[in-house]
């Protein structure tokens, strides 16, 4: 009998023999069944599992009871060999590793009987097999995860109780036998083996030096004999350990033990040769160096530690300036993946190197292309300095016609002289989108000398240029205004032809400008001479097109654009209020300040032409208040607006919704003290504010009751 996909389903749902029959129907029938070759096995893609066979979850619910837990567990491992839902964290593979911890496999099995079972399958593992098991067995050192509790009844059976170590030293105990008899088993295998499984283990490798294993992980280290790429992902491991874990040394005196003699280990197995010690160097970034340096814990300023790693590279840089010729063969690791800071040790040989006996081979790699990371680094230290070899000139020239796009990077990065700016603009004529994002360097200190606006002008009208390009709009966009935003943002434009290009780009700023207005207001100031009407119409255009009323950098600098030419402000917000579909908004959000800022002279002409639109301005006003010096304060625009309007109760609707829309409220104690403020003009002698007063008082009395009334419900439940 084969069992189908929904039988299993049913199995939970019986008992007695119909279950005993059912399960060694299923254990017996897909134990044979999947001992087929991959290739015969037919997927489900719905449910991933076999054709008619077994449900992943049934094997989990079955490895609980003693008896049926080799059974499952061999289902589970020959399913995860073609796992298909990798990113699921209880796929097969995941729920069969998880069988192996001691602590939440959720079986009554033993751990020892688990564990044996798993280094009987890893003596005779090859391919997929020994990945997964290693997977597993290293695994079975961590904390073990989070996985999801079994049902308490499985097929009319209670689940057996788990088999669980009783204390924190026995689970411990436990993980290091795990981990010595994984080492003992992994001794011996084939060579070839066993630098997999080193190379599987590496990154967990600090999980056997806090379990106690050490030696053993030493020797069996020594034994396997790793090569030099090996060694260099140990000491890279070795490094965040000790990083770590020498924040932790204070009075343990076992941990600094143990991070002496991992210490002195790490040095054994250090790079030997020249290309090796730059090899081990530059495979980290330069933070992660910082970091090693300056341990979790450890009192130890920054520009100390940026001193240690800077000194690591100059070392390493004076090395290869004695021995030019082995610089000269990293040109490939320089330029691979795998070197991740090879810019920072170019930028320390380019200091040291004051005869230039280095621009050659740095040259022969830019005309190249390769290596040009590291090529970027050393001409960010060369700069506008004329000591330039010509070598190096005469490569970017020539790159600038093979590869635009890696000389448009290689000449930002460094090349900050006329001829470098001109190069720029040359290549921009023809590089690809994407290698626009390789001008942010231009916002460096290093080039503000050169760009004066008059380069500048030119640098963005070639960017508005690539702008109107299919593909180029985006990148164009964006790179434009980091560029503009960077150098004008505490800076005025002085240029009107500038001026003109930066006022065309605020007006398109849906597209090109964040939505907080943050670099919209920045270079909106810079330009604001130019134009102050242009600007003020601008800024509260961008705001209503933003729909943000908060307080932030552009409600600000509305505000301060409305008080000086509140006429265009005011005619802005009224091309809005004409839109019927648009002016909506008005009675939607808020914009705090906005109406207030433009003040009485300009709303009150505005309301004498267009009388009923007094309730999308009543929204947004201010109500009373008091100053800092406890003094009674009634908005000046309220004042006017409100009693003018009394008949319109849309009026006094949308001034009362819009005083606290928006605001965050610490419940109850910003409920009672907007009570206290109000309470404050219940007596005043302006009747609308004695109407404000009580209608506040009223209200926030509501809301406290409220909170009270769900503080009592929930002390109830």
């Amino acid at each position: 009998m084969l069992l189908q996909h929904d039988d299993f389903r049913e199995v939970f749902g019986a008992g007695g023999e119909r279950f005993e029959r059912l399960m060694h129907d299923l254990v017996r029938t897909e134990t044979r069944r999947l001992g087929l070759a991959e290739n015969d096995v037919h997927w489900d893609q719905r449910t991933n599992v076999p054709d008619g066979g077994c449900d992943i979850w049934v094997c989990e619910h079955l490895a609980c009871f003693k008896e049926y837990f080799r059974q499952a567990e061999g289902i589970l491992f020959r399913l995860s060999h073609v796992e298909t839902e990798n990113s699921i964290a209880n796929n097969g593979t995941n729920i069969w590793k998880a069988l192996f911890h001691p602590w939440m496999s959720y079986t009554e099995v033993p751990f020892d009987d688990r564990l044996a079972l798993l280094m009987e399958r890893l003596r005779n593992a090859e391919g997929r097999s020994l990945e997964l098991i290693v997977a597993a067995a290293v695994a079975m050192l961590g904390d073990g995860g989070m996985r999801t509790i079994p049902p308490a009844v499985v097929g009319g059976r209670v689940r057996p109780t788990e088999w669980k170590p009783k204390t924190g030293g026995e689970l411990l105990d436990c993980m290091r036998k795990g981990g010595r008899e994984f080492l003992r088993a992994t001794a011996a295998l084939a060579k070839e083996r066993q630098r997999f499984v080193l190379n599987a283990i590496v990154p967990n490798i600090g999980r056997f030096f806090d379990l106690g294993l050490f030696d053993e992980l030493r020797n069996w280290v020594t034994a396997v004999d790793p090569t030099e790429e090996t060694a260099r992902k140990i000491r890279r491991e070795v490094d965040r350990w000790l990083s770590w874990r020498l924040s932790h040394m204070a009075g343990n005196d076992r941990l600094t033990a143990l991070v002496d003699l991992v210490q002195r280990w790490r040095d054994s197995i250090g790079p030997r040769s020249l290309i090796d010690r730059v090899k081990d160097l530059t495979s980290r970034d330069y933070w992660e160096h910082l970091r090693d340096v300056s341990p979790l814990g450890k009192e130890i300023s920054h520009e100390e530690a940026a001193r240690e790693t800077d000194a690591r590279y100059r070392s390493v840089a004076e090395e290869l300036l004695k021995d030019v010729h082995t610089f000269a063969q990293l040109g490939e690791w320089l330029g691979s993946d795998n070197c991740k800071s090879g810019d920072a040790l170019a930028q320390a040989i380019a200091r040291l190197d004051g005869e230039g006996t280095t621009h050659a081979i740095v040259g022969q790699w830019i005309a190249a292309g390769t290596a040009l990371s590291t090529c970027a680094g050393y001409l960010r230290v060369l700069g506008g300095e004329q000591r330039r070899a010509d070598a190096i000139d005469a490569a970017l020239e020539r790159l600038a016609d093979t590869q635009p796009g890696a000389a448009l990077r290689l000449t930002a990065s460094g090349d900050t002289r006329e001829v470098g700016f001109d190069r720029i603009i040359r290549c921009l004529k023809v590089c690809k989108a994407e290698d626009l994002w390789s001008l942010r360097p231009l916002v460096t200190y290093s080039w503000h000398d050169l760009l004066t606006e008059a380069r500048v002008l030119v640098l963005t009208q070639e960017l508005r240029r690539l702008q109107q390009l299919e593909g180029y709009r985006e990148v164009a966009s964006a790179v434009v205004v980091d560029i503009l935003h960077l150098i004008y943002s505490q800076n005025p434009v002085h240029d009107p032809a500038l001026a003109a290009v930066v006022l065309r780009i605020l007006s398109d700023a849906t597209a090109t400008l964040d939505r907080n207005g943050w670099e919209w207001v920045q270079l909106a100031k810079a330009v604001q001479s130019h134009d102050p009407k242009g600007i003020c119409r601008l800024a509260v255009s961008q705001l209503v097109e933003s729909r943000n009323g908060l307080d932030d950098p552009l409600t600000k600098f509305v505000a301060m654009c409305a008080r000086s030419e509140p006429d265009e402000a005011m005619a802005v917000v009224g091309d809005v209020f004409a839109h019927k579909k648009r002016r909506w908004i008005f009675r939607t959000l808020v914009f705090r300040s906005l109406f207030d800022s433009i003040g009485v002279p300009a709303v009150s002409r505005y309301l004498e032409a267009h009388p009923d639109h007094a309730p999308f301005i009543a929204r947004h006003l201010d109500g009373p208040s008091i100053d800092k010096d406890g003094n009674l304060k009634v908005p000046e625009l309220a004042d006017w607006l409100v009693p003018r309007f009394s008949e319109n109760t849309d009026v006094w609707d949308e001034f009362m919704m819009g005083l606290h829309a928006f605001e965050v409220f610490e419940v109850p104690k910003g409920y009672e003290a907007a009570k206290e403020i109000a309470s404050r003009f219940i007596d005043h002698p302006k009747p609308w504010v004695r109407k404000w007063a009580a209608a506040e008082i009223a209200d926030m009395d509501r809301q406290i009751q409220a909170h009270q009334r769900e503080n009592d419900e929930r002390e109830r439940q």
